[in-house]
């Protein structure tokens, strides 16, 4: 089966689209078509547009109509993740209808595995409305699975594709509730790491749910699923530290809702490119196209928050998706936000760590530059003759004897001149 480029076009199969470095080690998961997670295993090199991209959906084998799992009867495919399979399942012991995700058949290796239950701990283990939880896991003839709740509605992807851009508040509205959700599972110690719309499903009232726990993080944990250097998540979503592969924290997901609201906002995405790896690069050098210029009607403040979500910068993000929903929620209050657009030290911070040895060789320049007068003045000072010091003459000799002369017993100049 031929591998599909992020811009749809296929190609055959172990060929690497153009501008991507074949030897480049990656691994492709199935079911993500354009929008494959990657997982980048850097090649010895500085350039990110060396990283290849994942290839799309492998064909997982799946089960039919009826079909029986363990003490479970498939009733439909719901869709695929970028671990498994996902059914409508009926579970003949309880007997209620369930989610049932099974790991896919490809995915068989003990870090697969661990993987795999290491999404089902933490999503069981997180406690919020607007988080899909777990209801169980097991395993029946060395395939894993777990189950959740049956949810109907639409992925935000979907609703996006079909019906556009959500008006300003609606976007707002929306992302608050996602964003105050994220907060709750960062206060948890639990970084999704995948936000993208989708992983995000809008029930039959329009409100969001988020789903797919599979790249998470437990910061409180580290079970070491991610090597040093490897780069995890979906590319049109990842921030500038996860392209780098870099220590990650909370502020991924942070940068990943900017992302998100720049896409409600628009119906595109601010980094789209042709490949995997120019979408990399763009995430790393370039500036997307301003929110205002591309629809009129969106507020300056909601911009504003968009381009704070999104500073390329972690310390110039907001530092919690907390402070997010809080700025969105003033918005929707009176239109006024507290947030200030990233300025003159966010754009120096950006460069400098973009031309690093243009940067030094400035900053040595300057450092020789300012301290050259100095350096000037010192030879100066050290060049000029040094002044002779004038000897007191005999008269004032005379006049002012040394104060430690004994003068005791001997008769004072006032007697002699007597």
């Amino acid at each position: 089966m031929s591998g599909a480029d992020p811009d749809g076009s296929t190609r055959p199969p172990g060929q690497a689209p153009d501008g991507v470095d074949p030897a480049a080690v990656t691994r492709s998961l199935p079911g993500r078509g354009a929008e494959s997670v990657t997982r980048f295993t850097p090649p010895p090199t500085d350039s990110v547009t060396q990283l290849s991209p994942s290839a799309g959906s492998s064909g997982s084998a799946g089960f039919t109509l009826g079909e029986r799992f363990g003490r479970f009867e498939i009733k439909e495919e719901l869709g695929r993740g970028g671990m498994g399979l996902v059914y409508r399942a009926l579970d003949t012991d309880l007997g209620r209808e369930v989610a049932l995700k099974v790991l896919s058949i490809e995915l068989s290796g003990e870090r697969d595995l661990e993987r795999f239950r290491h999404e089902a701990a933490l999503a069981s283990k997180l406690r919020h409305p607007r988080i899909v939880g777990v209801y169980s896991y097991g395993e029946v003839e060395g395939r894993a699975y777990f189950t959740m709740p049956v949810v109907e509605g639409r992925s935000l992807k979907e609703v996006l594709a079909s019906q556009g851009p959500f008006a300003p508040e609606a976007a707002a509205r929306l992302l608050r509730q996602v964003a105050q959700a994220i907060d709750s599972a960062h206060q948890q110690r639990v970084v999704h790491r995948d936000l993208k719309p989708a992983n995000l499903l809008l029930d039959p009232e329009g409100e969001p749910l988020i789903l797919d726990f599979g790249l998470a993080k437990d910061l409180g944990r580290d079970v070491g699923l991610t090597q040093t250097g490897e780069i995890v998540g979906t590319p049109l979503y990842m921030a500038p530290e996860q392209v780098r592969g870099q220590h990650l924290d909370h502020r991924v997901d942070v940068y990943a809702l900017g992302v998100i609201l720049y896409e409600l906002l628009t119906a595109t995405s601010p980094f789209r490119a042709e490949t995997a790896g120019q979408v990399l690069h763009r995430i790393l050098e370039s500036t997307p196209h301003a929110l205002r210029a591309l629809r009129r009607d969106v507020p300056y403040a909601l911009e504003t928050v968009c381009l704070k979500a999104m500073a390329r910068e972690r310390m110039f993000r907001y530092q919690t998706a907390g402070e997010l929903a809080d700025d969105l929620g003033r918005f929707l209050d009176d239109g006024k936000v507290q947030a200030r657009r990233p300025g003159l030290a966010a754009r120096a911070v950006g460069f400098a760590r973009s031309h690093r040895s243009t940067t030094v060789l400035a900053l040595v320049l300057l450092l020789v530059l300012g301290t050259s007068p100095l350096w000037l003045w010192a030879g100066a000072r050290s060049s000029r003759p040094g002044r002779r010091r004038r000897r007191p003459s005999k008269r004032s000799r005379r006049a002012r004897p040394p104060s430690s002369a004994r003068t005791w017993g001997r008769p004072s100049s006032a007697c002699t001149a007597r």
